[in-house]
């Protein structure tokens, strides 16, 4: 078994089947984030300082367009419905960035879509959570566990 630090939360590892082998790291460090997939590409989304994005193709780390809507990004969880990514969640705590300008009013509490150009904000969750999963079952995302106003 590989000992890996707790300050290198950059190291990937991945599971074949049947052993943890090491693989290519990221370009940043994306703590207290979630993995994410879109058109069957890995994305490593945000942490807890960067809003970074990066994708793995061909066993290299590429840069994608970074996170708008907030400087830390950190606590969420993602799914892939429809050939699109989402993330949920409370995701920008103290850190949220002026929402205003895009013309609606947002809690952090939020859903966000991309599309693979563009980040979207598609509307606030019914309750409040973050350090949750979400799953898709058939059409339906289903956010479960986690803290938060559930």
């Amino acid at each position: 078994m590989r000992k890996v630090s707790i300050f290198s939360s950059n190291i990937l590892s991945r599971f074949d089947g049947r052993n943890v082998v090491s693989a290519q790291s990221a370009n940043f460090e994306h703590r207290y984030s979630s993995l994410g997939r879109y058109r069957n590409t890995p994305m490593a989304i945000g942490g807890y300082y960067t809003n970074t994005v990066e994708s793995l193709s061909n066993g290299k780390w590429n840069f994608e367009h970074n996170f708008p809507f907030g400087i830390i990004l950190a606590f969420f969880s993602t799914v892939t419905l429809n050939n699109n990514l989402y993330i949920f969640g409370e995701l920008f705590r103290k850190y949220f960035r002026n929402l205003r300008s895009l013309g609606g009013q947002y809690s952090k509490d939020l859903a966000v879509k991309y599309d693979g150009n563009n980040w979207t904000i598609v509307g606030d969750l019914a309750q409040g959570r973050f350090s949750h999963r979400s799953v898709v079952n058939g059409n339906t995302i289903m956010h479960i566990g986690g803290q938060g106003d559930m």
